[in-house]
């Protein structure tokens, strides 16, 4: 996995053996958090508007009475049906936005220390966090929200939130809707761009017709494929996480989960029905905090030898510790 500039997994997230540094957020963080959420928003909201006025309402207008009454927007139906298709988007982005940076990443709570079910040299806990409690191997402490999370992927400015495994399906939704519908705006602005040209008589009365609202749709083009550009980056390093079983943080640290089939890790982070993978709704987690960390050789050496990891007993009915394990399940 190649590292991103945009994620800030190293400067902020901590591991117990290092010195403990209190990182205070200073004003201009708090500031350019704040500032990166509403412009986001705003140039959503903008996008859509611009979409609406410089496509649809100029190429697909109904100045018909009666559908305008039933409708209730100035669109004849090839453009209604254009406004329904990339509106779905816009709000499957804005939804999944607001869910990512609103929900709980996936705090750790007070959770008993997992005494006989875990080797001692296996249960650790957090120097970091006030009252020093047990800390899964799968958890990170987040030194800019002063909180443990568990899988934490990265902590995020753009969403004002840390990356884990709770809020995880919201932020890659919103990136996969995100993409779809700046792609819908660069293919709606230039196909309005090529109907204008077609509707013009002559070329020269192209250019001299050209105000600031179309100044405007250029910009918006350009910056929704410099967006397509960035989440492209965003998208490559989830797709990575999700195939090798680990957040970012733990690739920086050359460090795996136990390895499953591609399908069963997306239903880890999308949940068991796949009906609602693609919208913004909390899945159902089939994962444990007792999950372990594996070096690449240690994965090896087991898969060769056909051994057990511990993962596999914690949903096995027949084992006297699944009582035990069920308490460790995430809900």
């Amino acid at each position: 996995m190649q590292e991103s500039d945009s994620y800030e997994s190293i400067e902020s997230s901590d591991d117990d053996h290092d010195e403990v540094k209190p990182y205070k957020r200073d004003y201009c963080d708090i500031f350019l958090e704040r500032m990166l959420s509403v412009v986001t928003v705003v140039l959503l909201i903008l996008s859509n508007y611009l979409v609406y006025q410089f496509f649809l309402r100029r190429w697909f207008k109904e100045d018909r009475k009666f559908y305008l009454m039933i409708r209730g927007i100035e669109l004849d139906n090839t453009g209604t049906c254009l406004f329904i298709f990339y509106q779905i988007f816009f709000f499957l982005a804005i939804i999944s936005y607001f869910k990512a940076s609103l929900s709980d990443p996936g705090l750790m709570k007070n959770l008993e220390p997992p005494v006989g079910l875990l080797e001692d040299s296996l249960i650790n806990f957090c120097q970091k966090c006030e009252d020093k409690k047990w800390k899964p191997q799968r958890a990170h402490h987040c030194k800019i929200c002063q909180k443990c999370v568990f899988r934490m992927d990265h902590h995020c400015r753009w969403i004002n939130n840390c990356v884990g495994l709770k809020n995880q399906k919201y932020f890659i939704l919103f990136l996969v809707h995100c993409e779809i519908y700046c792609i819908l705006i660069i293919i709606y602005l230039i196909f309005s761009a090529v109907l204008l040209y077609q509707n013009t008589p002559k070329l020269f009365m192209l250019f001299i017709g050209i105000t600031w609202k179309h100044i405007v749709a250029i910009l918006f083009i350009i910056l929704s494929a410099l967006f397509i550009f960035l989440i492209n980056e965003f998208l490559s390093d989830q797709y990575d996480c999700i195939k090798t079983n680990q957040t970012t943080v733990e690739s920086f640290k050359k460090k795996f989960g136990r390895p499953h089939s591609f399908f069963n890790q997306l239903q880890i982070v999308f949940g068991q029905d796949q009906f609602y993978w693609l919208i913004p709704t909390k899945p159902k987690y089939s994962c444990n905090y007792l999950e372990l960390l594996y070096k690449a050789e240690e994965l090896v050496e087991t898969l060769q030898s056909n051994s057990d990891f511990i993962e596999d007993h914690f949903n096995d009915q027949q084992s006297e510790y699944y009582q035990s394990f069920r308490k460790y399940r995430v809900s």
